[in-house]
């Protein structure tokens, strides 16, 4: 009975280690959540032949981590790692591997080497393609990709096209107040922007705006309720997580206010990107320093300033829904997590 309950307390050990790793993560703690992802990793390193899929996914998160940091090509070597794992033990037709690489394809989109980028998309599409339900959230998300990297290389009418593709399952599949179809309208509106209707893309980007106020206000998870002390806690917590994306909807809009040249309107709305940052992030944090700068530079309507354009796409480029959807578990189990992270650190 020994062996195989010692097996079971590595698992159990290993999945603590991992979701304290995902919850730092979240918080922007980028040295604890590798601490621990480091720890959850060396368990399966020792016993890789128990269950290598945990060693990959350790791998992932790393990579996770470092493509946050940004230091993308520490971040590429992790994510192929998890990949080279996962291709020895997992069938080509896996969802694992398409979570591969769409992660590695997110941070050859962020270091804006497009080409590479569609490539590692295409290969997740695939698999998704060939194993997933045709209204499956993860095949909204390989269309937004694609989407996303056709945008950026100018191709914008079949931009459009997979953007359709990705609303057109989120709307089936996503209550009307999801994230996601936040990030949908986020793509319309900068699609629109690149087109040169300004008008169109305010439009898609308000929706997007109106969704994350509706979440911002009215997120209280029940499940908090349960848990008398914890519950204020996880409310908090659930709060600053979704501050951000509130954020990026008023960076964008500023942006587009910029275009039209209303000066006042884009400054209001960028005001309010940073405030919302300097709350509820790290003040070293990549998305924060883009919204500064954007603020700065919107501040001096005289001169043109092309940067401001490009860091407003880096900064949405930046983020994978896929990797987002992936980590949503943290917020069904927090409650739970909190409480082991209060026994064991």
């Amino acid at each position: 009975m020994m062996p195989p309950q010692q097996t079971f307390d590595d698992f159990e050990t290993w999945n603590l280690y991992d979701q304290l790793g995902m919850l730092k993560t979240e918080l922007g703690d980028y040295t604890g959540a590798i601490s621990y992802f480091q720890k959850s990793m060396q368990i399966y390193e020792k016993k890789s032949a128990i269950n290598d899929s945990h060693l990959a996914a350790s791998y992932t998160n790393l990579g996770f981590i470092y493509a946050n940091l940004g230091e993308y090509s520490t971040a590429i070597s992790w994510y192929e790692n998890g990949l080279a794992v996962r291709q020895k033990i997992l069938p080509t037709n896996y969802v694992d591997l398409a979570d591969s690489y769409s992660k590695i394809g997110s941070v050859y989109c962020y270091l804006e080497e497009y080409k590479k980028a569609l490539s590692f998309y295409e290969k997740a599409y695939e698999i998704r393609l060939n194993i997933l339900p045709r209204n499956h959230p993860d095949l909204a998300t390989s269309y937004r990709n694609i989407g996303v990297v056709l945008n950026n290389v100018g191709k914008y009418s079949k931009a459009l096209q997979f953007q359709e593709k990705a609303l057109e399952i989120r709307n089936i599949v996503l209550p009307p107040n999801h994230l996601d179809l936040a990030d949908s309208y986020d793509n319309f509106g900068l699609i629109y922007n690149n087109m040169g209707d300004n008008l169109k893309s305010l439009s898609f980007l308000e929706k997007a705006l109106n969704i994350r106020q509706r979440i911002q206000l009215s997120n209280h998870p029940n499940l908090a309720d349960s848990y008398n002390n914890l519950g204020r806690e996880i409310r908090q917590q659930m709060q600053h997580l979704n501050q951000p994306k509130l954020a990026d909807s008023y960076n964008n809009i500023a942006w587009v206010y910029y275009k039209m040249r209303k000066y006042p309107e884009a400054v209001k709305y960028q005001k309010q990107a940073v405030k919302i940052g300097e709350s509820s992030l790290p003040s070293n944090y990549l998305r924060l320093l883009v919204w500064k700068q954007n603020l700065k530079e919107i501040q001096e309507p005289s001169s043109t300033h092309p940067t401001i354009q490009a860091a407003t796409e880096k900064s949405l480029i930046y983020f994978d829904y896929n990797i987002i959807t992936e980590t949503a578990s943290i917020y069904q189990a927090l409650c739970i997590t909190i409480a082991l992270y209060v026994m064991y650190d």
